[in-house]
């Protein structure tokens, strides 16, 4: 009875084993693009409408990741422009509307980057209503970049949609960010 009962055991075990080797093998490696299917998936707390002229994947970090198609680049690193989505707490900031949130966003930027300089543009989500841009410049490994947030606020969270570009392609691509961040919408 020992014997069957350690056979089973080490049976059980090899296939728990197999079948987290054949799931390890199945990971999506980063960098390339997803499928309109995973990617929906994904969004379990959220959803966008992604343009057709851009396209999905995963970052360094395993974040959802939204890029143009004609910056694609699968070498390892995030494209020239990419956009992503964040979800944060509202304890975290004690904050209660978009401009304490703006205030504490700034003053957590700032601490930061040295001499940090930024606008605020005002914007209204169809859903959601006001909410704030913050733009600003940035240096990365030797490149200049802007970077808009637009955070928006929802019961006792925020969300932080951010887009990031090199300064040549910022304003390719601006409207087709303000149209996602007005496509954002929260799963309930």
């Amino acid at each position: 009875m020992r014997f069957l009962l350690k056979v089973i055991t080490i049976s059980i075990v090899l296939f728990l084993c197999s079948c987290k080797s054949i799931q390890n093998n199945q990971k999506i490696s980063k960098y390339s693009e997803l499928d309109t299917t995973i990617v929906k998936n994904l969004m379990k707390e959220y959803s966008i409408d992604i343009p057709k002229n851009w396209y999905s994947y995963f970052e360094k970090h395993n974040d959802l990741a939204y890029a143009p198609k004609e910056l694609y680049l699968n070498s390892r690193k995030d494209p020239e422009a990419f956009l992503m989505i964040f979800k944060e707490n509202l304890k975290r900031c004690n904050c209660n509307n978009v401009t304490s949130l703006t205030n504490h966003f700034v003053e957590k930027i700032n601490k930061v980057y040295e001499n940090f300089n930024y606008d605020i543009v005002k914007g209204q989500h169809p859903i959601y209503g006001r909410y704030n841009f913050i733009i600003y410049k940035i240096n990365r490994k030797s490149k200049n970049y802007t970077v808009l947030n637009a955070l928006i606020l929802k019961d006792s969270n925020y969300y932080r949609i951010t887009y990031s570009s090199s300064n040549k392609t910022y304003k390719k691509y601006a409207d087709d960010v303000v149209k996602i961040i007005h496509s954002f919408k929260i799963k309930e």
